[in-house]
């Protein structure tokens, strides 16, 4: 992404659309889509719900900046 589209992405509104979850009580998945602006982005899905977001955010993240950022290998290692 140029530097000039920066601010334009910056200042757009980010919202979480909760999904819903899959799978039997015991072993729930959870899943959520990042929206930026009137992008829509993929999909996180994971156990947790906070898992989720972050990993739908990063999906978001990574197109955007065209970056690869992953989420580490526990949830501690990764912080908004």
């Amino acid at each position: 992404m140029k530097d000039n589209n920066l601010m334009v992405v910056l200042y757009q509104q980010v919202e979480f659309e909760d999904l819903g979850y899959f799978g039997p009580d015991h072993e729930r998945v959870y899943s959520f889509r990042v929206t930026v602006g009137d992008r829509e982005f993929g999909v996180g899905s994971s156990p947790s719900k906070k898992l989720a977001k972050k990993q739908a955010a990063l999906k978001a993240v990574n197109e955007l900046f065209d970056l690869q950022v992953q989420i580490g290998k526990t949830n501690e290692d990764f912080n908004f």
